[in-house]
């Protein structure tokens, strides 16, 4: 039975259990000295696990809802910024973009999301908290080496969501 098929209460409760993991992978992110990349990767994936089984809408509300929850929970606000301004969101964007017929559009879209994300992280945190702070390293450089991470990410992304389609799915769908 698919989680489309299921009832309003187990649809909840699948949410939630997905909500609640998200939250353990952001609040490690936050709080370990090491792996930090690894669990802001492994939290953007349970929205696209809701995306998957309840669609798109509800991968956007799962998305505001773990941001919100995570603003309420996680002492280290700061720390939230990749999820909240680029890894977040970005199943609903992947889940968009891969319609395209075009795989070199797809590409650019993506990359485009994450420049743009990046740098209103990077405008928003300098408005906020450093006025004046200056960069070791040209803000372009910087978003050529997180576009070519961040295509990385996105294979890696693809190869969790074919995984989770056919090795666990068919598991929790009994």
């Amino acid at each position: 039975m698919s989680a489309a098929n299921k009832g309003p209460a187990q649809r909840v409760a699948y949410s939630g259990i997905l909500a609640a993991c998200c939250l353990l992978t952001l609040f490690l992110a936050t709080v370990l000295p090491t792996n930090r990349i690894f669990f802001y990767g492994l939290s953007s994936v349970f929205a696209a696990i809701i995306i998957i089984e309840h669609g798109t809408k509800a991968g956007g509300i799962f998305y505001v809802a773990t941001c919100l929850l995570a603003l309420m929970i996680i002492p280290n606000k700061l720390r939230l910024i990749p999820y909240i301004f680029i890894l977040g969101h970005y199943p609903i964007w992947k889940t968009c973009f891969e319609r395209q017929k075009n795989r070199a559009v797809e590409i650019l879209l993506k990359l485009l999301v994450l420049d743009l994300g990046t740098l209103a992280a990077y405008y928003v945190f300098t408005g906020l908290f450093f006025h004046n702070l200056t960069l070791p390293v040209d803000v372009k450089l910087i978003l050529l080496g997180l576009q070519v991470l961040f295509i990385v990410y996105d294979y890696v992304f693809t190869l969790f969501i074919k995984f989770y389609l056919d090795k666990i799915r068919p598991m929790t769908n009994r």
